[in-house]
């Protein structure tokens, strides 16, 4: 009976670590591919002189997340939830409206990337594109540099 059970708790864990696998290759070709999705922020890229990559290493806790639904943008930002209208245009122009979050204190927060800065982001988001399988929201720093927001499932 141990045996059987060492047996299925084995097929279990690897079966999880499949279906996590496959998550990681998202294929989004067009906005609607995204739309209802949960997606993850993998990296930040910050153009400057060097150019700065902030890679999200924590995955596992979500720590930002995004998804679309309807012509409401909504998600985690470590650790608060927020939401806010978002529309799109011609050209891949996306605009996302006030954003209203909840207020809770993180006691962990990411170090790389601290919550308002994410919102700011994702505040002044401008343009969006899929490149790779990812979604990338394309977005200015207060200091006008370009980021973009690299999402994936």
């Amino acid at each position: 009976m141990k045996e059987l059970f060492t047996v299925v708790l084995a097929v279990a864990c690897l079966t999880g670590c499949a279906s996590t696998n496959s998550k990681t290759n998202s294929n989004f070709k067009e906005f609607s591919d995204v739309i209802g999705k949960d997606l993850i922020l993998l990296e930040i890229q910050i153009d400057s002189t060097p150019s700065e990559r902030i890679v999200v290493e924590d995955r596992t806790n979500n720590t930002y997340t995004i998804k679309f639904d309807g012509s409401i943008v909504s998600g985690v930002g470590a650790p608060n939830r927020y939401s806010a209208p978002y529309s799109l245009s011609e050209n891949q122009t996306i605009k996302v409206e006030l954003l209203r979050s909840t207020l809770m204190a993180s006691i962990l927060q990411n170090e790389k990337i601290p919550e308002h800065v994410y919102y700011g982001y994702l505040q002044n988001s401008y343009k969006w594109e899929t490149k790779s399988g990812a979604l990338i929201l394309h977005s200015r720093a207060e200091n006008n540099r370009n980021v973009r927001l690299v999402f994936g499932l």
